[in-house]
């Protein structure tokens, strides 16, 4: 035991002794075993020295990371703080933004409610009694008076047309409703039957491929289709049209669908302003405002979607409109339309 301890404790002196005693000792065979015991003795020196190095410099190291994480914290605290600050203040000016967002929101629910009452009343007023005018002293109206009379019985039309309208758009997202698996053949197919009557009188043909089933607002949907279809039928040319919609899976987070006519094809410069609402424009000599395709771009956007056409503009090419809906679509927070508004 009292030989380890030397060992342990004086091991430089130890090898020395060792060193000077093996240049006495005469049997080379004993010389050398003795000379490789102090080079192992050396060698295992060297490496304890080594690791008291190492552990001598891990505490450095660690005692000077507690000191650095310390700051750090203290600096990460601060930092914390001013940003808690900022979303607080964020958050009571994006409240504030809500509460006018609401509040704008209830006047145009009551603008709503206005127009579609007090004002179209006197509307329907003029209208009828412009009629009733036009019919009892038709004869006596003499010039201008007929026309001005028939002036008059137009625009109230068209500004009926145009609140009906304005109305429907205002719809779109009026109603709490929940997104809900639906099977699109069978959307498709209630589509087809409603059109039945119109689709003989103008001898189109309404087709469709096999459809997918996923989350959306069925009444949504149902008009997005509706008036696709119905704008194929507007725009139909002087052969027979035939209206397609097919489906296809674009990626695992959208289907992409088309509405196909043979119709009389639209100029691909009016994409800025087919979609947007209120938008007069002319095609081939009428006047068009499209109140659907407005409609139709709100559902698809409200769908995490988007819309657009292709179209060669020319009669008999037709016109292809194409929009995507996301497989994973979440309800939105604004209101949606009713079931009952479908027809």
């Amino acid at each position: 035991m009292f030989l380890i301890t030397i060992v342990i404790k004086n091991m430089k002196e130890l090898i020395n002794h060792m060193l000077q005693v093996s240049s006495s000792i005469k049997d080379s065979k004993q010389k050398e075993v003795l000379l490789d015991l102090c080079g192992q003795m050396k060698q295992a020196h060297q490496v304890k020295q080594a690791e008291k190095l190492q552990l001598q410099t891990d505490r450095n190291m660690l005692n000077a990371f507690r000191s650095n994480t310390v700051e750090d914290l203290e600096d990460a605290y601060k930092r914390l703080l001013i940003q808690k600050k900022i979303i607080e203040t964020y958050s009571i000016e994006q409240n504030a933004k809500l509460e006018e967002l609401k509040f704008a929101y209830n006047e145009l629910e009551q603008f709503t409610k206005i127009a579609s009452h007090d004002l179209k009343e006197p509307l329907r007023a003029i209208a009828n009694f412009s009629q009733l005018l036009k019919v009892k002293y038709k004869e006596n109206l003499e010039g201008d008076g007929l026309t001005y009379l028939n002036y008059i019985i137009d625009g109230a039309f068209q500004l009926d047309e145009t609140f009906n309208d304005f109305l429907k758009y205002l719809q779109v997202g009026n109603s709490i409703q929940n997104f809900k698996i639906t099977d699109f053949n069978k959307l498709l197919n209630h589509l087809k039957i409603k059109l039945k009557y119109i689709l003989k009188e103008t001898n189109a043909t309404f087709t469709f491929e096999k459809m997918p089933s996923i989350m959306v607002n069925a009444p949504m949907i149902y008009k997005l289709f509706n008036e696709l279809v119905s704008n194929s039928l507007k725009f139909q040319s002087t052969k027979d049209l035939v209206v397609h919609i097919s489906s296809e899976k674009v990626d695992d987070d959208f289907f992409l669908f088309k509405v196909t006519d043979n119709g009389i094809g639209l100029a691909m410069d009016l994409h800025d302003k087919l979609f947007l609402p209120f938008q007069r424009f002319m095609h081939k000599g009428e006047a068009h405002r499209p109140i659907g395709l407005a409609t139709c771009k709100k559902i698809v956007k409200m769908h995490q979607g988007d819309i657009w056409y292709e179209s060669s503009n020319t009669p008999g090419k037709g016109t292809t409109f194409l929009f995507t809906l996301s497989i994973k679509a979440e309800q939105p927070s604004k209101k949606e339309i009713d079931f009952f508004d479908m027809d």
